[in-house]
């Protein structure tokens, strides 16, 4: 079986300095912002998914959203237990959910909330579930600014698949641009779902957004309306900043660094 042809080092720089722009589902972008032409950037991208494994992650442009970031930690009641995990999953802003490694019993997450005072009103549905008997104690903390470090190509070695990780291999990007909040909100329920879909793996087809909504939120919609959605919501709106790009086997090639301001 002849060898694969691996993604010229080069080209793959430009070509991923661009999706980190613009993301992967706009190759006419990435092509104009990388000055190659359309037909390498296909064949250069899709070779190195097929060799390297690589991810893309959307991130949600939080300020134009009017969110801020909430981590928390849940200790489901005994009897709750069994079904507190799929339970938090169901939540429309959960961001990330996972069990406690030092603490098997515990949850911990991250939510997407209002970033002026709903967003305290908003945590009050922990308050709630501890008094109503599902959990047996919470912590959450706010935090109102996110910096997304990813991948930066020119530290990726494209023959050999290896990853040169220093600091400076992540730290070195432009702010995002500032974008002042609406008084009015620019998203509606279904672009907060593609949103969140997109943050888990940019590179979704419409159709198969679609049928994740329906199975984890029970929300009926076609990938052409998903698609209407995200030409004339999402992007318009800039309601996506910076995707991160990521290599599955290293896990400290997409980081989020939180901070509170």
């Amino acid at each position: 079986m002849p060898r694969k042809r691996l993604p010229p080092g080069p080209l793959a720089q430009k070509v991923f300095k661009a999706i980190i722009e613009v993301g992967p589902r706009d190759l006419e972008s990435v092509s104009r912002i990388s000055g190659i032409p359309y037909y390498k950037v296909v064949q250069v991208f899709h070779r190195a998914i097929e060799n390297f494994n690589i991810r893309v992650l959307a991130s949600a442009n939080i300020h134009a959203l009017g969110l801020s970031t909430a981590f928390f930690e849940a200790q489901p009641s005994k009897e709750f237990r069994s079904v507190a995990f799929q339970a938090f999953q169901t939540l429309n802003s959960l961001m990330g959910l996972h069990v406690n490694a030092v603490d098997m019993r515990s949850l911990v997450g991250s939510l997407y909330i209002p970033r002026d005072e709903k967003g305290y009103a908003y945590l009050k549905l922990f308050d709630r579930l501890k008094d109503e008997g599902f959990l047996e104690s919470y912590w959450a903390e706010t935090f109102s600014n996110k910096l997304r470090y990813s991948m930066r190509p020119e530290y990726f070695d494209w023959n050999k698949g290896v990853y040169s990780f220093t600091w400076e291999s992540l730290s070195d990007r432009d702010p995002e641009d500032p974008i002042m909040v609406s008084s009015e909100s620019l998203a509606d329920k279904l672009d907060l779902l593609i949103i969140k879909e997109l943050e888990v793996n940019a590179m979704l087809s419409f159709k198969e957004i679609s049928l994740n909504l329906q199975k984890r939120h029970n929300v009926q919609a076609s990938d052409r309306l998903l698609m209407y959605h995200f030409k004339q919501h999402v992007i318009p709106r800039r309601l996506l900043g910076r995707y991160k790009v990521f290599l599955p086997p290293v896990k400290t090639l997409a980081i989020d660094y939180v901070v509170s301001v």
